[in-house]
């Protein structure tokens, strides 16, 4: 298994064939981090129009494993507990709207901001699933500027372009090697 070491703050995208270890990657970056005593939040995909958001933390934090969202930040977590635990979300301008209407991308985008105030590490397998072309754009543009270490795996020629624009670092993975993209 060939490694990718992420340290603090590294802005990270794997792309490649299906089953060329991209998936396992990330969970071996995951697995660092806790090694490490930091947290990670880990999005993937179960199945069409769902995600799975995973936080990961040390047990200092009082979770070792939490399916939803736990978050260090006080204000983020007040938030997001209500989010999770009341099925609504809080829009500056409109109140809270109920979950259930936003769409798959709009919930899968919401998981993906949140993590990144939450988290010292955010992995997301099939990044720009269900995101509409300027949901991805703005979240490229949020990971680069973020304090956090990101990792996305993805197979769209936008995330890429969308990566390189913003700096992130571009690896291209199969039959198990990383091999850095300029």
């Amino acid at each position: 298994m060939v490694e990718l070491k992420i340290e603090n703050g590294d802005k990270v995208v794997l792309y490649g064939p299906n089953g060329s270890g991209k998936s396992s990657l990330i969970r071996s970056a995951v697995e660092e981090q806790l090694e490490k005593g930091r947290s990670a939040v880990l999005i993937t995909e179960s199945r069409v129009a769902q995600f799975n958001v995973r936080v990961f933390a040390p047990d200092e934090f009082g979770f070792a494993d939490w399916s939803n969202v736990a978050v260090a930040d006080p204000a983020v977590a007040r938030r997001l507990y209500l989010e999770v635990c009341h099925g609504k979300y809080y829009d500056p301008d409109r109140g809270w709207i109920p979950l259930k209407r936003l769409s798959y991308g709009q919930r899968r985008r919401l998981a993906i901001e949140a993590a990144l105030n939450a988290a010292d590490l955010v992995a997301v397998e099939n990044f720009e699933a269900g995101l509409h072309a300027d949901y991805a754009a703005e979240l490229v543009r949020q990971i680069a500027d973020s304090d956090a270490a990101v990792v996305l795996e993805t197979h769209s020629g936008l995330v890429l372009r969308l990566a390189s624009r913003y700096g992130l670092r571009i690896y291209y993975v199969e039959g198990g090697s990383v091999k850095p993209v300029e």
